[in-house]
């Protein structure tokens, strides 16, 4: 059990979770890894354009890191419940280090090829699935039931300052170190995780394990979700943004720095992706100013529309303003 900061419900302040060393240093590690893949992400993108200039292949390698993550949820969620926790998030953890320094050293020595990026892509992918699902159970593990609210969104927020301050850094690493030193940058960050890791004291857990097989595990997952409305719709909800909406933010504007406003260094891309992230902070100042304001499904639904109407005008923007403005507004 949990118990290193025992908080009754009516006392939990904004910052109660931080109390507790062990979410904090989940919190360090889950914020460094947040960063790694959003700086990665770009850093991809950028790169797939670079070599190949073409769109199809810049959405074909999202579509295999994306493929590859989903395909891994199901076993994610059996190893979580099967294997050591500490072992486990060590393991994939040491599994992204490997594959991020293994890429940019062949970055560095003018290796790598198309190939090199779709294989690294398929296997971040499955490793990122396992490690974000891992992050999520581990909250509960280390915090007292009535302050995992509290953490869950502590961790959020953490998530929402990475993806809009990530792709910015990334775009700006790229003029600075080049996309060999973005994967060095990314694999010291794996680094650093490690050794928070090393740090948290894991609760211990009870040795009732499950004794079906993994199989029947994920059949029964499928048969609750299938079963559940309001687990099938959140599940469904969790799929439109790594889907439909983040995409757009990591295909586009790579073409658009290159194809209509000339630029071959990556400056311009940092200023486009950076744009992203201060509309992503401005939103969330906003999101956090509603209190108690009810109707909030009308105001995603707005939400939504804007972003449509906002990725619209983006498409057919030629100027640097106009396009920075949009952005920050989707």
């Amino acid at each position: 059990m949990v118990n290193e900061t025992s908080t009754a419900p009516e006392k939990i302040n904004t910052f109660a979770s931080l109390r507790i060393r062990n979410f904090r240093l989940l919190l360090v590690g889950t914020t460094l890894s947040n960063a790694a893949q959003w700086i990665q992400q770009i850093t991809m993108s950028w790169l797939v354009y670079h070599m190949t200039g073409s769109g199809t292949m810049l959405g074909s390698i999202n579509l295999v890191r994306s493929v590859a993550a989903l395909g891994m949820i199901p076993m994610a969620g059996v190893l979580i419940d099967r294997l050591d926790r500490r072992k486990l998030i060590l393991i994939e953890n040491g599994w992204l280090f490997t594959i991020t320094l293994t890429l940019g050293l062949l970055l560095l020595f003018d290796r790598a090829n198309i190939t090199c990026l779709f294989v690294f892509a398929f296997l971040g992918g499955m490793a990122q699935t396992v490690d974000m699902s891992l992050r999520q159970v581990l909250i509960f593990d280390l915090v007292p039931r009535p302050l995992a609210p509290n953490a869950v969104a502590l961790v959020q927020t953490g998530w929402s300052l990475m993806r809009s301050f990530g792709p910015g850094i990334g775009g700006m690493l790229i003029v600075w170190f080049g996309p060999s030193g973005n994967f060095f940058v990314q694999a010291s960050a794996y680094a650093l995780i490690a050794f928070t890791i090393t740090k948290i004291q894991f609760p211990a857990r009870k040795s009732d394990a499950v004794q079906s097989s993994p199989f029947d595990n994920i059949r029964e997952g499928i048969r609750h979700i299938a079963r559940e409305r309001v687990t099938r719709t959140f599940m469904l909800m969790g799929f439109v943004l790594p889907l439909f909406i983040i995409p757009v933010f990591t295909i586009l504007p790579p073409i658009y720095a290159v194809k209509v406003f000339g630029d071959e260094s990556g400056r311009i891309l940092g200023f486009l992706l950076a744009s992203v992230g201060v509309g992503g902070i401005f939103g969330g100042v906003v999101t956090a100013s509603m209190g108690r304001l009810e109707r909030r499904g009308l105001v995603q639904l707005a939400s939504l529309f804007l972003l449509s109407l906002s990725l619209i005008g983006f498409a057919f923007s030629t100027a640097i303003p106009v396009a920075l403005t949009l952005l920050a507004l989707a």
